[in-house]
């Protein structure tokens, strides 16, 4: 059996059952994936997973097609897995538990990826809500993401589709980034030499948008435009995404490292203005209380 969809006024929340887990909200959806909260049974585990719905076959060729996009994500899923599982952790990719391809579910037949749960904002939302955000603290994402994406090509994947949206802090106010987003635009380097590099060049168009948005761009030494250009020319480029940034870091002036980040201050709602009967009864209280100051004052 599938099992059921009980579906609940805000669509953002639901109860699904997906083969050991039980989904309780839905996240995000982006063309035929879709990022869901749940939580594993018996054990009452949270966890986020990632669910791939493909398009229904139409004959025995898309059918063909269908199974080799899923055994070639499955086997992309399961190496980015064997980064993030004891004995060896990376720090800055999101723990992946389980996966399955082919999964009977109420959405019908879908792929699937387990994850650790992110409570903190994208690096999007953050980038978002700084008033202004420190070219060092920059330097120190860059460093998260380029460890990340390093890790991925030493085992023989690109991530695809490097984005501030696909980078998730810990929790909320956390420093540590953990890269998401592994999906059917992620590739095997064997069959795209190319893709670490554009992988390293979408890093690069990523701090160099942040830059602009966080209008830094006045504040830049001149070192740190050079390591910009270079990282983002197609012909030129570094070897990796560490060698990028580390070189970025390095630009960056010392007092520009640790400082807080600033953040935007919330609008503040506005006073309601005071009728005329509220106006003359709020200056007779100010009277009196200043008739009462008076006496105390001379008493």
């Amino acid at each position: 059996m599938r099992g059921t969809v009980q579906q609940k006024e805000n669509y953002s929340e639901l109860t699904m059952r997906i083969e050991n887990y039980l989904v309780t909200r839905k996240l995000e959806t982006k063309g035929t994936a879709t990022l869901y909260e749940g939580h594993s049974e018996p054990n009452h585990r949270a966890v986020m997973l990632k669910v791939f719905t493909p398009p229904a076959p139409k004959n025995e060729k898309d059918l063909d097609v269908q199974w080799q996009q899923g055994e070639r994500w499955l086997h992309i899923l399961d190496t980015v897995a064997s980064l993030t599982n004891r004995p060896r952790v990376h720090a800055h990719i999101v723990r992946i538990t389980d996966v399955r391809t082919f999964a009977e579910t109420p959405l019908g037949k879908c792929h699937y990826a387990v994850m650790e749960p992110l409570s903190g904002e994208s690096l999007a939302d953050r980038l978002a809500q700084s008033d202004t955000l420190e070219l060092g603290e920059l330097a120190d994402y860059t460093l998260q993401i380029a460890s990340a994406l390093d890790a991925l090509h030493t085992v023989g994947i690109a991530h695809g589709s490097i984005c501030a949206r696909k980078c998730l802090f810990e929790r909320p106010g956390s420093p540590i980034l953990k890269m998401i987003g592994f999906g059917m635009t992620s590739c095997l380097v064997a069959e795209e030499p190319s893709a670490p590099a554009r992988d390293r060049l979408a890093l690069a168009l990523l701090i160099k948008e942040a830059i602009s948005e966080q209008g830094l761009n006045g504040e830049l030494p001149r070192e740190t435009k050079k390591v910009l250009l270079h990282a983002i020319d197609p012909q030129q480029g570094y070897e990796s995404a560490m060698e990028f940034a580390r070189e970025f870091k390095k630009t960056i002036p010392t007092e520009t490292h640790n400082k807080p980040t600033t953040r935007k201050p919330q609008p503040q709602p506005k006073e309601r203005e005071l009728t005329a009967s509220e106006g003359k009864k709020k200056k007779s209280l100010l009277r009196g209380s200043f008739a009462v100051s008076l006496l105390r004052i001379f008493n």
